[in-house]
């Protein structure tokens, strides 16, 4: 993995963010891309789908309470 700073190199909005204890497959990125998840998938350590109406928290909807 490269080095992340954040706040730097994004222009533009993130919808979802899922982080994975390792990398999915390309079968699976490509069937979970476009769907929501339901927060107990296999691996799946935090899912913030970044869609809160207002305020400044977003919620970790995995079951891994991260």
């Amino acid at each position: 993995m490269g080095d992340l700073s954040i706040g730097e190199g994004l222009t533009g909005y993130m919808d979802e963010i899922r982080i994975w204890n390792s990398a999915p497959s390309d079968s699976i990125i490509f069937r979970d891309y476009s769907r929501f998840l339901n927060g107990d998938e296999e691996g799946l350590i935090t899912y913030l789908r970044c869609d809160e109406i207002g305020g400044n928290s977003i919620y970790d909807l995995s079951h891994e309470g991260v």
